[in-house]
């Protein structure tokens, strides 16, 4: 169940890249835990922490953007909203039942979907937009 990071995945800004590297790694923690069986608060803070990560990269992405005015921005941040949605849902499936298979394979398959379509989607798309406009303004590039 591992996830893992591919050259395929790369946005062409390096902090881009970086914290999504670093959120792999968050949400392969997150799965450790869960399949160690570790104990539900070991699993519970993993989740938390995935979840505090995921909201820090989107509030950073989403400041870039503003900034540089991305015509997309609407649309990314919408996507953004739905995944900030989908881990309260997950939260409160965990809260409620406890760290189940069922729940398990659930949010696998909705974070592992969700984060590659986004970056494939929504990520690639953004960093080739940073990476012209930082050209435009002078601002040095992280190549």
């Amino acid at each position: 169940m591992p996830i893992q990071w591919t050259a395929a995945l790369e946005s062409g800004v390096r902090e881009i890249d970086d914290q999504h590297k670093q959120l792999f790694q968050c949400m392969n923690g997150f799965f450790d835990a869960w399949m160690g069986k570790k104990s539900v608060v070991e699993i519970k803070n993993q989740f938390q922490f995935l979840e505090h990560y995921v909201n820090t990269h989107f509030a950073w992405e989403e400041r870039f953007m503003l900034l540089f005015k991305y015509p997309s921005y609407e649309a990314h941040k919408a996507q953004h909203d739905e995944l900030a949605g989908g881990f309260r849902t997950l939260e409160n499936e965990f809260d409620t039942s406890g760290p189940t298979e069922e729940l398990l394979d659930s949010m696998s398959r909705f974070l592992i979907n969700w984060l590659l379509g986004h970056i494939h989607g929504f990520d690639i798309a953004l960093g080739a937009f940073l990476k012209k406009e930082t050209a435009k303004a002078g601002i040095a590039s992280n190549d």
